[in-house]
């Protein structure tokens, strides 16, 4: 099966690049995609990665290049990032690119989307029309989509671009969505989709605990640092414990790095340490006491996602805990410790609870148990082989 790969993926030699180069893109979809692609890779598919380099990494100007990677084609747009031009620019080099690859590989081939890539993707979704190439979606969250604008003024204009890109995320021929609620607003049609809240990599069955000696109890939270995402209350919370051993970690950027920055020169245990290389992360996350997803279930965003967080912080056998998310499906419960009480208060306890109250073995099973899950039913080759037997039952692609 020839496998067209529309997103923003980077090889790693790419990322290396731009991150010596002061550039740092978003980690998590590129983990994402990186997973999924090498998946579907190592289940004989013939993968074709076609990539944006997002708008706001690495130089304003960059020439289109090509490389090979782990047996994985590489084509990435030339990026002229001009205002006003931008995005009639990438609608259209999405187009002929995938015109390009569609031609020589019209048979045999599925186009498979990130769906986030609004413009990019919506010219390489009309070249597969084009070509009657077959479509499938990736949705892993959605900014951009319906309700993009609330909170601001609605104009003409901002009804007319919610109208248009509803329309295009509704336009593929089956999709691949994070939870069930997301079907409800990407899939009017009714058109085949499966539910994949996330993939881990199978390689961490190796990776095992380091041991802190110094003795202190490290939590981790690792990703946006927006308020509507918990992490207010999370420091508060955090801020309220009395244990002078135990510090709280952050990695990530948002609008709240200036007040986190303040809430340290008040309380020495909090550590901000920005964005940095996913390798970085993931070696602390396996150093740390617990990792911790605070984001509010009342939040109606949260509906439409299931954090790749959650699934990297069960695979480093660290135990975790979160909130107990409407997407999150209920076989995940056994496996983190839930926070029920979304408060300062409620964090405070559960921190009590958790670092002081309970065994150090206790929470090593805990964690130990989350990551035996995962890497039995999560792991990237194993849900790639289930995007690979959707796309063929479904007659979505070929056979």
């Amino acid at each position: 099966m020839n496998i067209l790969y529309v997103s923003t993926l980077c090889s790693d030699r790419l990322i290396k690049e731009l991150f010596d180069a002061g550039y740092k893109p978003i980690q998590a979809i590129q983990k994402f995609n990186k997973l999924l692609v090498n998946g579907l890779a190592e289940n004989g598919c013939d993968l074709y990665a076609l990539t944006e380099i997002p708008k706001t990494v690495g130089p304003r100007f960059l020439k289109r290049k090509r490389e090979t990677e782990n047996g994985i084609a590489f084509t990435y747009c030339r990026k002229i990032d001009i205002k006003l031009f931008y995005n009639l620019y990438m609608f259209l080099s999405g187009f002929f690119l995938t015109l390009r690859w569609g031609l020589k590989h019209r048979d045999q081939s599925v186009a498979i989307m990130d769906v986030l890539q609004t413009e990019f993707c919506s010219g390489a979704l009309y070249a597969c029309k084009f070509l009657r190439i077959k479509t499938v979606a990736v949705v892993t969250d959605l900014p951009g989509l319906p309700g993009m604008l609330a909170g601001t003024r609605r104009t003409f204009i901002h009804r007319f671009v919610e109208k248009a890109i509803n329309r295009y995320a509704n336009s593929f021929d089956a999709y691949i969505l994070l939870t069930e609620q997301m079907n409800e607003v990407v899939n009017l049609k009714g058109r085949p989709y499966m539910i994949m809240e996330g993939l881990v990599d199978v390689n961490m069955a190796d990776a095992g605990a380091a041991v802190n000696g110094d003795g202190r109890k490290i939590v981790i939270y690792a990703g946006g640092l927006y308020e509507e995402y918990g992490i207010k209350y999370l420091i508060d919370g955090f801020k309220m414990l009395d244990d002078k051993d135990v510090e709280l970690h952050l990695f990530g950027h948002g609008p709240m790095v200036n007040e986190i920055e303040e809430e340290i020169k008040r309380d020495g245990r909090i550590r901000f340490l920005g964005i940095v290389h996913n390798s970085k992360v993931v070696e602390a996350e396996l150093q740390a006491t617990l990792l911790v997803n605070p984001r509010p279930t009342v939040e109606d965003f949260t509906k439409y996602s299931f954090p790749s967080k959650n699934m990297e912080y069960m695979v480093s056998g660290t135990p975790v805990l979160t909130t107990n998310l409407p997407g999150m499906p209920k076989e995940y419960h056994d496996y983190v410790y839930l926070l029920e009480d979304e408060s300062a208060q409620g964090v405070s306890q559960v921190l009590k609870k958790l670092l002081v109250d309970t065994p150090a073995s206790e929470l090593k099973d805990k964690g130990l148990s989350a990551k035996q899950f995962v890497l039995k039913n999560k792991n990237n080759i194993f849900q790639s082989k289930r995007v690979i037997d959707f796309i063929k039952q479904q007659n979505v692609g070929i056979h």
